[in-house]
């Protein structure tokens, strides 16, 4: 069984390439619209939106800085997090520059929605421009029958966990989230038994991490922890005033992933802040194990104790005792500077610049005033 490798998506054939980024990010527009004037589609708005949110960005400047010859796991980390700094950049300036152009409400989802789309269209246009006339085949992933099976056995995971949290919430049913525990928890051990074939070791990673996640941020309908009370304060504000004022001298107020990246999921997707919190940022969190999976098959040299590795950190309760917050969304960033640092080759001005991008997200995030 063969599929389209839309993992390494920035290595696709130009016109492919060009015209599959173009329809969604047209959908974007026409989703939007559509369901602001007109009614309202149940889920389809979301998931294009966040599609493009979280990988559209980042495969357009892996194609324009042309980062191709790097493997399925690191394309994927690489488009988030430069999706990620992107959508953040967007938001600070619009927030900045905006008002020098008698723009007052820079954070509405007019405002946000052409920045993003025309800076990801004018870098549409200049992959198109460059790679004009080029032609080469299509990247496809080769899957065997009995490795699908496994795949779709372990794809249940994240589904049995959203009705797990269902039942808990709506029926005190806990017992559904408990099994779950435990098939996660006999996981390594398949993996040590080399039941797992090594193909889908990064996929069986991500996961279980999601899952483990979802089984606490998706309790209850209201957002529950620390800090994330005052992040919430935050962004809330910025969607209210339609504009961040970056003058406040409140601490988490200088850190754009609150400030921007969260109302501008809010914005575009339609979905309530409340339940950006809980399903988006626990998504950016969940790659860490995923990242660390990379990272550790360059340390040992050894597929299956670098897919053994990731669990010791997702085990510890810490992983999965809160929501995830600044510090936590942070490490994201922090695994990716280090695989750029240990795994690539500085002397290239792409991966320089990548470094920077990262650097400058990790700091901004982890060390706010």
């Amino acid at each position: 069984m063969k599929i389209p490798n839309f993992f390494r998506f920035q290595c696709w054939p130009p016109r492919n390439f060009i015209i599959i980024s173009l329809i969604i990010q047209i959908s974007v527009v026409l989703m939007i619209i559509f369901n602001e004037y007109f009614s309202y589609i149940p889920f389809v708005r979301e998931s294009i939106v966040i599609i493009y949110l979280m990988f559209i960005p980042g495969y357009l400047i892996l194609r324009c800085l042309e980062l191709k010859n790097i493997n399925n796991t690191l394309s994927f980390l690489l488009s988030v997090g430069i999706s990620l700094s992107y959508c953040i950049i967007c938001g600070y300036l619009l927030n900045t520059f905006g008002p020098l152009f008698s723009i007052n409400n820079p954070m509405s989802v007019t405002n946000v929605l052409a920045v993003i789309l025309s800076l990801s269209i004018i870098l549409s246009i200049f992959c198109y421009l460059k790679e004009k006339g080029k032609n080469y085949p299509l990247i496809y992933i080769e899957i065997g029958d009995r490795i699908v099976l496994k795949i779709i056995l372990i794809s249940i995971l994240p589904f049995l966990t959203i009705l797990g949290t269902y039942l808990m919430n709506n029926y005190e049913i806990n017992i559904l989230l408990i099994i779950v525990l435990i098939l996660i928890g006999i996981i390594p051990l398949l993996i040590s038994l080399n039941i797992l074939p090594i193909e889908i070791l990064g996929l069986t990673i991500f996961i279980s991490s999601i899952s483990l996640i979802y089984h606490t941020s998706l309790i209850s309908d209201f957002l529950w922890g620390w800090d994330i009370h005052y992040e919430y304060y935050i962004s809330n504000n910025v969607l209210s005033n339609q504009f961040w004022n970056s003058t406040e001298t409140y601490g988490l107020n200088s850190l754009l992933l609150i400030a921007a990246l969260a109302p501008t999921y809010s914005l575009l997707t339609g979905i309530d802040l409340v339940w950006i919190y809980k399903i988006v940022f626990p998504f950016f969190f969940s790659l860490v194990p995923l990242a660390l999976y990379y990272l550790f098959r360059y340390i040992f040299k050894n597929e299956y104790l670098a897919a053994l590795s990731p669990f010791c950190f997702m085990f510890y309760y810490g992983f999965f005792k809160t929501m995830p917050d600044k510090q936590l969304v942070s490490e994201f960033f922090f695994i990716l500077i280090l695989i750029i640092i240990l795994t690539s080759q500085l002397h290239k001005i792409k991966w320089k610049l990548l470094l920077l991008i990262f650097t400058e997200k990790f700091s901004n995030i982890f060390f706010f005033r």
